[in-house]
């Protein structure tokens, strides 16, 4: 998960730009000709490209202009000198920086001058696919299973990220990119619950600080894969396509025994205690799930308002009506909140 929450600095880095002139080729050639300069790039970049000044709070610059460009650029330099003072829009698009980054999601849908808030936009895109995630995924594993929905969720989470990465245009790369967030914090979401509930209530703080120290060790590695690979479309590929390793996990992890205790299948959660006892090298007593009491449960009528195990159905609303629920859960907003914003 650490190497999708991390993809934006490296797929949608702010790079330099600057208007494209369409007869900058002309204009370089024409210089060379002449033997103007040694660097005709550079010389026909000030003669088409204003500069304006830039004060960032500590000190004052002036930078060639991001989205003006001159009005009349022409190949006779003398028109160049004299004509060069109306400036115009990007109105042939733009040219990007690649000294550092090949390719990027900005420079392919040119995410710049007047289209920059759409780059804002992908990114409030992303946030809320991880709170739709929350939202669907969660209810959803108490429904149906952990290993379910986190199968669901892999399998959700590759084919948006394949469609996000060969997306012709900006539309499809937000839809998908949506999707795949939704999926990813749904499947991360279910597999921190399904290992909770895998160990006992003192052991949960390890195992909470072990799946993040991994989730660090992962930003760590993503910082060389980034390096290696500076185009979007090949990270994407790359960071996505592992996940269909997780797949595997559906014969090797075996369905969370108290969330099948808490639906009433008490004898497929006596089968997976048993094996994991013997893995374990410990014993469970016979006597834990007697054979009658098992049927006696499964054949007791379940009122409309329970579950097969007899509990009474909760709903979201039900944790902000106790003062201790509805404490913690108003810290974690606001904990959540925090994060997300100086992250």
């Amino acid at each position: 998960m650490s190497w999708l929450t991390a993809e934006k600095v490296f797929i949608q880095p702010d790079t330099d730009h600057w208007c494209r002139i369409p007869e900058s080729d002309d204009l370089i050639a024409t210089c060379r000709a002449l033997n103007r300069t040694t660097d005709c790039v550079s010389m026909v970049k000030h003669l088409s490209i204003p500069k304006e000044r830039y004060d960032d709070g500590c000190q004052t610059s002036w930078k060639f202009s991001n989205c003006r460009r001159y009005n009349n650029i022409s190949t006779d330099f003398r028109e160049l000198l004299v004509n060069n003072s109306v400036t115009i829009g990007c109105d042939h698009g733009w040219e990007y920086d690649t000294s550092q980054y090949i390719s990027t999601v900005i420079h392919e849908f040119d995410l710049v001058c007047d289209r920059y808030y759409l780059n804002a936009l992908m990114t409030s895109l992303h946030m809320a696919g991880y709170m739709c995630g929350n939202i669907v995924f969660g209810p959803l594993s108490d429904k149906i299973g952990r290993m379910k929905v986190f199968m669901i969720a892999i399998i959700l989470f590759e084919v948006c990220t394949l469609i996000e990465a060969l997306a012709p245009n900006l539309v499809v790369f937000a839809v998908f990119r949506f999707g795949a967030a939704i999926a990813l914090h749904g499947g991360f979401l279910t597999s921190f619950v399904l290992m909770t509930e895998a160990v006992g209530p003192s052991k949960r703080t390890y195992v909470g600080v072990i799946l993040f120290l991994f989730y660090s060790c992962g930003y760590m590695a993503f910082a060389l894969i980034g390096y290696l690979i500076r185009e979007w479309r090949y990270l994407l590929l790359v960071i996505s396509l592992p996940g269909v390793l997780f797949l595997s996990y559906w014969w090797i992890i075996p369905e969370s025994a108290r969330w099948l205790l808490a639906v009433g299948d008490i004898r497929r959660a006596e089968r997976i205690l048993k094996k994991t006892a013997r893995m374990n090298r410990k014993s469970i007593p016979d006597d834990v799930f007697p054979a009658r009491e098992v049927e006696e449960d499964v054949k007791k009528p379940v009122d409309q308002n329970d579950n097969k195990s007899g509990c009474k159905r909760v709903r979201v609303g039900d944790i902000f009506r106790f003062k201790t629920t509805r404490k913690r859960c108003l810290i974690m907003f606001y904990a959540g909140y925090v994060y997300r914003l100086f992250h």
